[in-house]
């Protein structure tokens, strides 16, 4: 798909795998961290799978949020999204 913040065409992942399954989630409009990332998708190193996504032409959006661990200690981690401009707005992580 060709958009005007990326003039030339995405690649699409193989499917059945961990890119596919993160490229639809996102596509879907949702947001990804890692705790969705591993219990929703079974992607345990989110963020190698972003760095596919980007290196096959997708513009995924890292945000940055505040968790709080086990230990209610805040945590930053980071939240993945695709642009407006790709369809939906990015969602919350469910």
């Amino acid at each position: 798909m060709k958009n005007a913040h990326h003039p030339y065409e995405e690649k699409s992942p193989r499917p059945g795998t961990q890119a596919a399954r993160l490229l639809s989630e996102l596509q879907a409009g949702n947001r990804v961290d890692p705790l969705h990332g591993w219990f929703r998708l079974g992607i345990y190193r989110l963020s190698d799978t972003v760095h596919q996504l980007r290196k096959a032409g997708w513009q995924v959006i890292t945000d940055t949020k505040e968790v709080h661990n086990r230990y209610g200690e805040v945590c930053r981690v980071a939240s993945y999204r695709l642009p407006a401009s790709y369809g939906k707005e990015g969602g919350e992580c469910k």
